[in-house]
């Protein structure tokens, strides 16, 4: 979305080619080139909504390598 907001918008690979779009804060704490191929902790058993009118179809909790 934009860093001033403190959200990002990632597409996150679940496996199997399933892939999710999140709305996420991290954006606080890393860039997107950061992101890149990280492990994240994603709740997905939530329903899908709108962040900034963006879809989000889970809940990024934290990143790590």
């Amino acid at each position: 979305i934009h860093q001033l907001t403190g959200l990002l918008v990632e597409e996150i690979d679940l496996g199997d080619g399933n892939v999710r779009q999140v709305v996420s804060g991290l954006a606080k704490f890393f860039s997107p080139d950061e992101l890149v191929n990280r492990h994240v902790v994603l709740i997905t058993n939530v329903k899908p909504g709108k962040l900034r009118d963006v879809m989000s179809a889970g809940l990024g909790l934290v990143c790590f390598k």
